[in-house]
């Protein structure tokens, strides 16, 4: 993927020719420090962790309406996760476990429980949901 500007384009040869291919995004915004673009700045009520959160939803509408534009969409899987649970010594700009026990840093379910959605049109039926 080519980054120019806030247009996000999947290589042509790849895309075009039906290849498939891996794309692995990292957003480290909702990341200690945390910080957002100009743009999403003061963009919610959730102080910064908010203001990065709706990046991150901005982001990832990009990158879903660029396999659209390529014509890849239909025949990809898109997969969300986490890579832990909040850091809750940043206290509310850690996240948030809900009833889950701790957090970051620690073994209990707050800490490695993390959320998975699945997208894959045509495989993967909408609104289905695994424990």
């Amino acid at each position: 993927m080519h980054v120019m500007g806030c247009h996000h384009v999947f290589h042509p040869c790849t895309v075009g020719a039906g290849n498939p291919f891996f794309l692995y995004f990292a957003f480290h915004h909702t990341h200690m420090p945390q910080f957002a673009g100009m743009k999403f700045t003061n963009s919610s009520l959730r102080g910064p962790f908010g203001d990065s959160l709706n990046e991150l939803d901005w982001a990832v509408g990009k990158v879903m309406s660029s396999l659209s534009s390529a014509g890849a969409v239909n025949n990809t899987m898109v997969f969300f996760s986490s890579d832990n649970g909040p850091s809750l010594v940043w206290g509310t700009n850690g996240g948030n476990p809900g009833p889950l026990k701790c957090g970051k840093g620690t073994t209990y379910e707050g800490g490695v429980r993390v959320p998975g959605i699945a997208w894959w049109p045509g495989r993967i039926k909408p609104g289905k949901t695994a424990e």
